[in-house]
C-alpha cells in the first residue's frame, strides 16, 4: 500500500509541475506577443 501512496504522491507532484510549466509557457507566449506588437507600433 505504501508504494501506491508514494506513486500517487509522485504523480500529483508531476501533474502540478506540468501544469505550472504550461502556465508559464502560455504566460511567456502572451508577453512575447504583447512585446512584438509594441515593437511593431514603433
Amino acid at each position: 500500500a505504501r508504494i501506491a501512496l508514494e506513486r500517487r504522491k509522485f504523480l500529483k507532484t508531476a501533474d502540478v509541475a506540468v501544469r505550472r510549466q504550461a502556465t508559464w509557457s502560455s504566460l511567456a507566449h502572451d508577453m512575447t506577443a504583447e512585446f512584438r506588437s509594441l515593437c511593431a507600433e514603433e
